[in-house]
């Protein structure tokens, strides 16, 4: 396995968007190989703040429902 497809299968993995094949490789690769396990922890302390920054920066889960309701009840009377 090249260093490049090294590389995408641990974002592959991390970000959860994986075959079950290639989540197979991956737990094989990271007990056998400290190379790829180090490989995997550099990219994970990279990755994380990523996805920490973008859960802060989601909308609040019950958004949605909340302007579906407001479009959903009847006119509120002239204020």
């Amino acid at each position: 396995m090249t260093r490049k497809s090294f590389d995408e299968l641990i974002i592959r993995v991390l970000q959860d968007d994986c075959t079950p094949e290639e989540r197979a490789e991956f737990d094989q690769l990271s007990v056998s190989d400290q190379n790829f396990a180090r490989k995997v922890a550099a990219v994970k302390s990279w990755l994380d703040p990523l996805s920490e920054e973008e859960s802060s920066r989601a909308p609040d889960e019950t958004l949605l429902d909340d302007i579906l309701k407001e479009i959903d009840a009847p006119d509120a009377p002239d204020r």
